[in-house]
């Protein structure tokens, strides 16, 4: 469909506070145990519910007037036992003041245990192929290493089989952690001489024998757990025959953790940049043979891709506090079917977003050069080069903490929102009630992004350490993002007419039509009209036609206007060189692997090659010029 952030939810009619810059809204805030029905309006209702409405619109309705208390308890699990989920309500409500005055009050409690891919048969099995074809070790190329220089290295490894073929080298090296050097992505020749030290959870050989690989798929979450507590009340009272008071509150507060993986340097523009000069590569003589075998040296640092399994877990903890006042009036006018209602409300969504180990790539790039200099509070240090990227070293405390912190992402979005209509019965016509709704509203957004300075690109851009890496660096953790701000104000009024046409009659149980008007005032970008036509024909009880014609817009949201500038992985289809995609596999495979080969695939890849990742690097922002 058009998505969530196309459609309206409303709550009696009214509208929930957002919990997204997109515009959508969290079903968790809305009140399961008074839910009475569910209204759903398909095909477009932007006259009637305003620009957000192009999709349509689900209207909670819930229960009034509600007298006693209500238990409710609910226990789920799957059938192996984990993913369990408990649900707790307690809902009370009554009469006060000699029936003038009701008031309902419902509590709510829901704890959801995690799913992680490790549980799971499907994500471990060939069919959930997301691998990264980087070890913990690291890997590295080098500039035009010859086999037969290769080989030479590997013979002094007992166990090792000569590389086949001839000329230059096209795989990638790394280093183990007694200092011995492996060879990997060499197709199609295996994987030589790799000794994994202890035991990483997704870490393999791939089935052909020609990558280490990080498989990812029992670091998915198929289920995050999950925290909620909510709080609602509602409280009417009646002022006089014609007049109701009433108020409102809704409160969310909701916690999950997310936990992924290690990081990643994968190279341009996320790398492990070693430079030559580091002790731990002049004191590795295999490796310092391999570099003097260079035909084509490069005097710039080592590119490493490594799965940074040393730096810990990437572990997301996501932090809602929702809430929601309302306040109005409503009645009737003397004895006539006018209805009339006029309400206020003000709420907030405040979102706190914690990322553990999101790793300084500048701070790091210090102890690889040699220039580190940090003295902790508790009294641990990194100086120097403190930490060896050759191998699967841990660091230390001190450098851990140099290196590694929790950055801290604070949102907070907030919604003023005052509305006031009248409907009611303009005639009687021959075929029915001629019914009228009239109203006018007016909305003021907020959004405000506070970015931990742990994320913000221009900390984590590094200096030009080689010439050919970019300086708009992204962070191997998580998505780098600069703090922003802004406002969007609209106001409305609007007008919808329901005609009768036909009633009761041959094959034409009811036939009406619908005409509606609104005319919206933006304080960015001026005004914009909607209007809509839409016939209603029930041919009898069970068959029922429905078409209109409609004019509508979709004005940008907070995120459209607002979304910080952040450099991350942006999703992507596919990548068409990979082996086993339809481009490589199709009646132009080999047309294909040409050209993959032109852009920088190397010929001794092109049979096994595989992105393994289902993103690409790049940077996307709001755009306050819209309209």
């Amino acid at each position: 469909g058009a998505g969530a952030e196309r459609s309206r939810l409303l709550l009696d009619g009214q509208r929930v506070v957002r919990t997204s810059t997109a515009g959508t809204v969290d079903l968790n805030t809305i009140p399961m145990a008074l839910i009475k029905n569910v209204d759903v309006i398909t095909g477009g209702a932007s006259a009637v519910y305003g620009s957000d409405a192009i999709a349509g619109v689900v209207n909670f309705r819930l229960r009034r007037h509600f007298s006693g208390i209500q238990l409710s308890y609910q226990h789920g699990a799957s059938t192996h036992g984990y993913g369990k989920e408990d649900s707790f309500s307690v809902l009370m409500g009554g009469n006060f003041a000699h029936r003038k005055g009701n008031a309902v009050v419902d509590i709510e409690y829901n704890e959801r245990g995690g799913v992680t891919g490790q549980q799971l048969a499907f994500f471990n099995s060939p069919q959930f192929a997301r691998t990264v074809p980087f070890p913990p070790e690291g890997r590295f190329a080098l500039g035009g290493v010859p086999v037969a220089a290769v080989n030479g290295v590997l013979a002094q490894y007992s166990g090792t089989t000569p590389l086949s073929g001839t000329g230059t080298y096209p795989g990638f090296f790394g280093v183990n952690n007694d200092g011995s050097m492996f060879t990997t992505g060499d197709a199609p020749n295996c994987v030589q001489n790799y000794r994994p030290t202890g035991q990483t959870l997704g870490l393999a050989i791939s089935p052909n024998c020609q990558q280490i690989v990080a498989e990812l798929g029992p670091y998915f979450a198929a289920q995050v757990p999950s925290r909620r507590y909510n709080l609602f009340a509602h409280v009417t009272y009646k002022l006089n025959h014609d007049m109701q008071a009433y108020g409102q509150i809704n409160f969310m507060h909701s916690t999950a953790q997310d936990l992924q993986g290690g990081a990643f340097f994968n190279g341009n523009p996320k790398p492990l940049l070693v430079p030559l000069n580091n002790p731990f590569v002049q004191n590795n003589p295999a490796l310092q043979t391999l570099l003097a075998a260079q035909t084509t040296p490069n005097s710039g640092p080592l590119v490493v891709e490594q799965w940074a399994t040393q730096f810990g877990p990437r572990i997301e903890q996501f932090d809602y506090n929702d809430y929601q006042f309302t306040a109005g009036l409503k009645g009737s006018i003397g004895s006539t079917s006018l209805r009339w209602n006029v309400f206020g409300s003000y709420g907030q969504t405040n979102f706190n977003n914690y990322e553990t180990n999101t790793i300084n790539l500048p701070a790091l790039e210090t102890i690889m050069y040699g220039t580190a200099n940090y003295l902790g509070g508790t009294g641990n240090s990194c100086v120097g080069y403190a930490w060896n990227p050759l191998g699967n070293h841990p660091l230390s405390k001190g450098c851990l903490e140099y290196v590694n912190g929790t950055a801290k992402n604070v949102s907070v979005l907030t919604q003023k929102y005052f509305e006031g209509d009248l409907t009611g019965t303009l005639w009687t016509l021959p075929e029915g009630k001629l019914k009228f709704a009239l109203g006018a509203d007016y909305r003021g957004d907020t959004f405000d992004y506070q970015a931990s300075p742990l994320i913000n690109p221009a900390v984590n851009t590094l200096p030009a350490y080689a010439s050919n890496l970019p300086q708009q660096i992204i962070s191997p953790s998580y998505d780098l993002a600069s703090s922003t701000s802004g406002t969007q104000n609209v106001r409305e009024v609007y007008a919808e007419l329901r005609v009768p046409l036909l009633r009761n009659r041959p094959f034409a149980k009811d036939v009406s039509l619908d005409i509606a008007g609104r005319h919206s005032q933006y304080d960015l970008f001026g005004g914009a009209n909607t209007f809509m036509a839409d016939l209603h024909w029930q041919f009898n009880n069970a068959v029922t036609f429905r078409g209109g014609f409609q004019r509508a817009f979709r004005a940008p949201s907070l995120q459209d206007l607002y979304n910080p500038s952040i450099q991350a992985q942006v999703p992507i289809s596919g990548d068409p060189c990979d082996y086993n995609s339809s481009y490589r596999t199709g009646a132009n495979g080999s047309k294909v692997a040409a050209l993959c080969q032109a852009q920088g695939v190397p010929s001794g890849l092109l049979s096994s090659y595989s992105y393994g990742e289902a993103s690409a690097n790049g940077v996307y922002t709001g755009n306050t010029s819209l309209k």
